[in-house]
Order: C-alpha cells, then structure tokens, then sequence
C-alpha cells in the first residue's frame, strides 16, 4: 500500500503536462501588463483604440 502511493507520488511529481500552460498563463500575464504600462505612459486611451476599430470596421461593412 505505501509503496503504491509512493509510485504515484513520484510519478505525479515528474509529470509535466500542466507546466506549459501555466508558463503560457505568466507570459501572456506579463505581456498585459507591458501594454498597459505602455499605453498608460503614451496617453493612449484603450478605450479610444477600440473605438476607432469599431468605427471603421462599422465603416467598412456599411452598417
């Protein structure tokens, strides 16, 4: 019985499936976190971004 769960305590710890998502997860994180810095020491408001592309995207398709 112990060494059952030994074994799979061992093999839990080597499995390393779950770690490229997290690693994924704290890049994208530190990338928002760039652009906001970025956008926030510019003057660009975020905001105003989204709205020039919705107006010409509604521009665009004659709505």
């Amino acid at each position: 019985m112990l060494n059952t769960i030994l074994t799979k305590m061992k093999s839990f710890a080597k499995d390393e499936t779950g770690a490229s998502a997290i690693e994924y997860a704290v890049i994208a994180a530190i990338v928002v976190v760039a652009l906001v810095v970025a956008f926030g020491a510019s003057g660009i408001s975020v905001s105003s971004i989204f709205t020039g592309m919705f107006t010409d995207v509604t521009t665009a398709t004659g709505g």
